[in-house]
């Protein structure tokens, strides 16, 4: 007798779940694990929240969370907190939190930036934001234009109302009185009016703003706009500071730049301390470390950097220290060698594409795109790397006799990309295999991509099975399920499976599957059946015979 479905129920089956398999990791995967997550979405509940409910730590039991997860911003903050409780101790750097969480910079500019994630999450002390004349700023932005301002002897008023009205409560950034007795007022803004609106925060603001320069305009209150995106974001202090004494040449008096440690008094280090952070990565005292390990290291550190000194080169100008040069470090010998690193351990070299996507994680697939920035023809220097094989009579993995034949022929997806010489270089490498070796490399291949991509369609015919009651369904009803199916919308399998022609295959062989099992099908679907089992069908595409074959043994499952 089936249990009674209910939210209680569903929380007790997946603790003990979890207490089973300590993990969410392909949780649709197995029948058990299937059952539970479609189960919670039959209660209109997300297996992760509840996993959550359950005291469970998302950070120990997912590798990775589903695309939609973050959409809620409670679930970002409490996975952080998460890694602040069990493994930093304090609040992640921006690069640590996209490699822990497996998201991307796109995802933290939807919530404003990191700064923004941090108020919101109650880590930023009020103090940073402290200017040298004691008043609070509401950005780093804010208080470097108060800082310039201060050292200069200018003075303004701050949070000032627009006008005594209590329908409004709109403030300006800086308020300054003009010789003439005039009343003038400054807004710094944070993100310029052809921002996109895509983001919850973004769109917020500028809708604010939208009101609040409408208030200028109709009642004719003078006004100055700083566009902070084009004279303050990712410029150094120098240029920050020539901006600012052309947006305040309204003033007519002398401004003067001031020392960078006074313009942005957040995080301040002084120099030796920079220094002495640098070369703890240096093997040499008179070099500096290359800036990518320090990048590797210290994100925050090289931005310092390039905000105080205008770059890495100045920075070891003013220093006086020599800096180490790609030129001198890289070479061929050196990628091959980390060719050779990738062959044993994979037993075949990764697609260039892959160990870029996947360069945060790994640290080899790191060292080879840096290799290749400097020697960036990754064809040239894999086929050479295979011709040292073959003349050493070592073996080569099928997969990669597969990527010769590709290059030799001028097909898949890397044709662009591939010249004579690569076409020429890699026909040599082939004609020292047989013609029996390239052949079962080929089929091997194409049986691995296959069988993979069957696994991918019967998962897919099983969720709709079970989502839709059905089996078949037309490419029309999928691709309009797709748009508001999150599962449906990871990868459009139909499609894929149209185009190398395998549809009507893999849902015979998922029908037998089912049958098997002592599933009922629908009429439609015996229907199907009998139509293909008799060469029949009801569009362009006639059956296989290896369709045809099919359909008439599913056939003895109706008699």
């Amino acid at each position: 007798m089936n249990s009674v479905l209910n939210r209680d129920n569903v929380l007790q089956r997946l603790d003990e779940y979890l207490k089973k398999n300590k993990t969410l990791v392909r949780v649709t995967k197995t029948d058990e694990g299937f059952k539970l997550w479609y189960d919670c979405r039959q209660i209109n509940e997300d297996i992760y929240s509840l996993a959550q409910e359950l005291g469970y730590d998302l950070i120990l039991i997912c590798k990775r969370k589903p695309r939609e997860f973050y959409d809620n911003f409670d679930s970002l903050a409490d996975t952080i907190e998460a890694l602040i409780r069990n493994k930093y101790k304090r609040f992640p750097k921006v690069d640590e939190i996209k490699t822990e969480l497996h998201i991307s910079s796109r995802l933290i500019k939807k919530y404003g930036g990191i700064k923004e994630i941090k108020k919101r999450m109650g880590y930023t002390s009020p103090s940073d934001l402290i200017d040298s004349s004691g008043h609070f700023n509401n950005s780093v932005w804010e208080l470097m234009v108060a800082n310039f301002l201060y050292h200069n002897k200018i003075e303004c008023k701050r949070n000032q109302l627009l006008f005594q009205d209590k329908r409004y409560t709109f403030r300006s950034d800086f308020t300054f009185t003009l010789p003439n007795t005039e009343i003038l007022h400054v807004e710094l803004w944070g993100y310029p009016v052809s921002s996109s609106k895509e983001w919850v925060v973004t769109r917020d603001y500028l809708k604010q703003r939208e009101e609040k320069e409408k208030i200028y305009k109709d009642n004719r209150i003078p006004y100055i706009s700083i566009e902070g995106y084009e004279i303050l974001y990712n410029k150094t202090f120098p240029q920050i500071q020539e901006n600012l004494i052309n947006v305040f040449s309204f003033l007519n008096v002398s401004l003067n730049k001031i020392d960078p440690d006074l313009l942005c008094s957040i995080n301040h280090i002084n120099e030796d301390t920079i220094i002495e952070k640098v070369m703890s990565y240096s093997n040499d005292p008179t070099t500096l470390p290359s800036s990518s390990v320090v990048l590797d290291n210290d994100i925050s550190l090289i931005l310092y950097i390039k905000s105080r000194y205008g770059g890495w080169i100045k920075f070891a100008r003013k220093i006086n220290k020599q800096t180490v040069r790609l030129d001198d470090y890289w070479s061929q010998d050196k990628v091959l060698e980390l060719f050779e690193q990738l062959f044993l351990q994979y037993n075949y070299i990764p697609s260039y594409d892959y160990m870029r996507k996947h360069a945060s994680n790994n640290p080899l697939f790191a060292k080879v795109i840096k290799g290749l920035y400097r020697f960036p023809n990754f064809i040239n220097l894999k086929l050479k790397f295979y011709q040292l094989k073959v003349t050493k009579n070592i073996k080569i993995p099928a997969r990669d006799i597969c990527w010769l034949v590709q290059i030799s022929e001028c097909t898949g997806n890397i044709s662009p990309h591939i010249n004579e010489n690569h076409n020429k270089n890699a026909k040599n490498i082939l004609d020292s295999f047989s013609e029996e070796t390239i052949k079962n490399a080929l089929n091997l291949e194409q049986n691995k991509r296959e069988a993979a991509f069957r696994a991918k369609m019967f998962n897919l015919f099983n969720y709709i099975r079970k989502q839709y009651g059905c089996i078949l369904m037309s490419y029309g009803k999928y691709t309009k399920l797709r748009k508001s199916d999150s599962f449906l919308k990871k990868e459009n399998l139909y499609f894929r499976s149209k185009t190398i022609g395998k549809l009507r295959q893999f849902q015979l062989e998922y029908i037998r599957k089912v049958l098997e099992s002592d599933y009922a099908i629908t009429e439609e679907e015996k229907l199907f059946i009998k139509q293909t089992a008799k060469g029949l069908c009801n569009n362009q595409y006639k059956p296989t015979t290896i369709e045809v074959q099919l359909a008439q043994k599913l056939l003895s499952f109706f008699n």
